[in-house]
């Protein structure tokens, strides 16, 4: 099992940031990848959001990646949203399953 996480710090209007994360969430749910879920940071620091993700293997991911790369509305959506999220605080990760 692979996992991906994507960690962004939201930069202003956090009901907005969160509205799209919820959006963005459901969009991909619904066209892409129905594992994927979004938290809000409750502790640590704050303004947090990270979505993660579940695939079989790599390869299942890179496709995923590949369709979203191309999907035209997932990107309106994110262009949308320009401003709510810090860009340079995004951190992806891709994790391996031990047990």
């Amino acid at each position: 099992m692979t996992g991906f996480t994507r960690i962004g710090r939201i930069a202003k209007d956090p009901q907005a940031a969160m509205a799209f994360a919820v959006d963005i969430t459901n969009y991909i749910k619904g066209k892409h990848n129905d594992t994927i879920a979004c938290w809000a940071r409750v502790g640590g620091p704050v303004g947090e959001i990270v979505w993660q993700t579940r695939f079989a293997d790599m390869a299942e991911l890179q496709k995923f990646q590949e369709k979203i790369q191309a999907d035209q509305t997932y990107w309106a959506k994110v262009k949308a949203a320009e401003g709510l999220f810090d860009t340079n605080s995004f951190l992806d990760g891709v994790w391996n399953q031990l047990a």
